[in-house]
């Protein structure tokens, strides 16, 4: 992508800032970073951070925005309209997805996306206000391979397109408050599942996969108390341990159905993958009873076409 262009989207968003009008932010957070830094070396989480530049910046320009910075284990950029956020977020998950499924030997990039919309200040390139603010604290929020955004973002892109996003509730943002915030859906997806913590979302595929949407907690293996958050959704042939836990975690995130096993125990959903087990402890009854349908029915009709 030319400098030029670049140069082009940033003269429009400060031209915006200076004449009092909004703009979007967008926050990338690499899952798992702190943690994968830890077990693999300083080396290996260059190389990783590297990987998701790459995937971002060009995505990031010719969406109509600009690379504010880099964070080692995420981006910060801006957009001139929300169309162009939720655009170019879409993009950036998309890019990963077919990332990680044709990478080889690479460890798989789980990335939440967190969209706000304000006037910040810009300063020195830089940018700085609650728009910045809530935009990180979004994507902390989101999921691996999710895309929240802010009720502002919803609104002010809906007034010219139709949005696909549902809405996940009332969030407590830390420092900041309570906040709606809104999924922006950008799988073709079937049907969803989620657990009641909201610890993990299994998304099911019109590709005849499930992706595994893991809450960021999950991939943090150093405080007590997000591993004890952990336990409660993972476990293996009845036992929890850390080794288990992160065992699941580390799966890859998308998976053939014919590979999976899914099961309803009461208010829990046991899912088989890969020599582990884990469980997302009291789904809502019907919503699984949904997602169970639908799956076997995707299953029992690619068992049918082999």
């Amino acid at each position: 992508m030319s400098w030029s262009t670049a140069l082009k989207n940033r003269q429009r968003i400060r031209a915006q800032l200076e004449g009092g009008e909004g703009i979007a932010v967008m926050f990338s957070d690499i899952r798992g970073f702190s943690s994968f830094t830890a077990r693999e070396g300083d080396d290996a989480a260059s190389r990783l951070s590297q990987r998701h530049v790459r995937l971002l910046r060009d995505r990031i320009v010719q969406g109509g925005g600009v690379l504010i910075k880099t964070l080692g284990d995420g981006i910060m950029a801006a957009f001139a309209h929300p169309d162009e956020a939720v655009g170019t977020a879409i993009d950036v998950q998309r890019a990963i997805r077919i990332e990680n499924q044709s990478a080889q030997g690479d460890v798989d990039i789980d990335v939440g996306i967190g969209l706000s919309f304000g006037t910040p200040v810009m300063m020195d390139g830089d940018l700085i206000g609650h728009a910045v603010n809530l935009a990180q604290r979004i994507s902390s929020e989101a999921k691996g391979g999710q895309i929240l955004a802010s009720s502002a973002v919803r609104e002010r892109y809906q007034a010219a397109n139709e949005l696909n996003a549902i809405p996940v509730g009332q969030r407590t943002l830390r420092g900041i408050g309570s906040e709606s915030l809104y999924e922006i859906l950008w799988l073709r997806e079937i049907a969803r599942v989620t657990d009641r913590d909201d610890l993990m979302t299994l998304i099911l595929t019109e590709r005849d996969t499930v992706v595994l949407e893991p809450a960021k907690t999950l991939h943090d293996v150093s405080s007590p108390t997000q591993d004890k958050g952990r336990k409660r959704l993972l476990s293996r042939r009845g036992r929890s341990t850390p080794d288990h836990i992160r065992e699941a975690i580390a799966l890859e995130r998308e998976h053939p159905i014919d590979q999976m096993g899914i099961s309803l125990r009461g208010e829990d959903l046991a899912v088989q993958l890969a020599g582990t087990e884990f469980v997302l402890r009291g789904v809502e009854p019907e919503n699984a009873a949904r997602f169970i349908a639908a799956f076997n029915r995707a299953r029992d009709g690619r068992i049918a076409a082999d």
